[in-house]
């Protein structure tokens, strides 16, 4: 359904499942595959975060140092 709605370009999975590997992005890949039509599949990419675990650490982090607080906090 994000697929229909979104039209995204990538599909980043991150924390600690995104380290099984084939095991989990085999299916993820294969389900696309038979459930969503090709105009919206065939330019998609399901990738694992580059960042692994630390990506909400580091974006914790940025958002801490960043120049403009006006988060509100």
């Amino acid at each position: 359904n994000l697929l229909h709605i979104l039209n995204p370009g990538r599909i980043v999975i991150g924390g600690g499942v995104s380290f099984a590997g084939d095991l989990l992005f085999g299916p993820i890949r294969k389900t696309v595959d038979e459930r969503a039509p090709l105009v919206f599949r065939e330019n998609v990419q399901i990738v694992p975060a580059a960042l692994g675990d630390d990506a909400g650490l580091l974006g914790a982090a940025a958002l801490v140092f960043s120049p403009a607080q006006t988060h509100g906090l």
